[in-house]
């Protein structure tokens, strides 16, 4: 039994965290007009996988951001990961079944997104392979109006065309403004 005070009076999502069970959420609830909500946890599943850099190098203190597929087909943040073994083994625990995609993220490193795996409860789901973060790109240019004149101050951004891996936006958005000669570089 559980009781929770001090709510407002409009609708609010209850989350169910254990270190042993998938998470479960309770959307919607309208404190006082709603009757009790009872939890029913399950075993969840896990992802492993492995990250070297460009050289076979393993990478530790990696950040796994865990995206999971929702009903709409739109994969949404599920949890954030900050750890991984010096050989470059991560797992993540205890997700509930699903489908999921992980980004993972390396100081210094471009970010990998690694291809959806579907989780089952009570199993570990192996992404196949290493990922490899490499170093950063950068993409550079300029910004000129018709006649070939430089444009300052002109917002630069980096969108996907289209749904890139399953994810149709960026997780950290990158852009760059165009400097006094319409040079800009955008940075990954």
């Amino acid at each position: 039994t559980y009781t929770v005070t001090g709510l407002p009076d409009r609708p609010v999502d209850l989350v169910a965290i254990s270190s042993a069970f998938s998470r479960r959420t309770h959307s919607g609830v309208v404190p006082g007009r709603a009757d009790p909500v009872d939890f029913t946890l399950e075993r969840g599943g896990s992802i492993s996988g492995r990250a070297v850099n460009g050289w076979g190098a393993p990478l530790a203190h990696l950040t796994v951001h865990v995206w999971q597929l929702n009903p709409a087909g739109i994969f949404i943040f599920y949890t954030i990961k900050n750890t991984s073994t010096r050989d470059g083994r991560f797992q993540v625990d205890n997700l509930t079944p699903g489908i999921y995609r992980l980004v993972v993220h390396h100081p210094g490193l471009a970010e990998v997104r690694a291809p959806a795996v579907e989780v089952r409860a009570g199993t570990t789901a192996a992404l196949e392979g290493e990922l490899v973060l490499e170093p950063p790109a950068t993409l550079s240019g300029r910004v000129v109006d018709a006649g070939g004149h430089p444009l300052p101050g002109v917002p630069v951004q980096l969108v996907p065309g289209t749904q890139e891996n399953g994810l149709g936006y960026l997780i950290r958005p990158l852009e760059a403004t165009s400097g006094r000669d319409g040079s800009f570089t955008v940075h990954d």
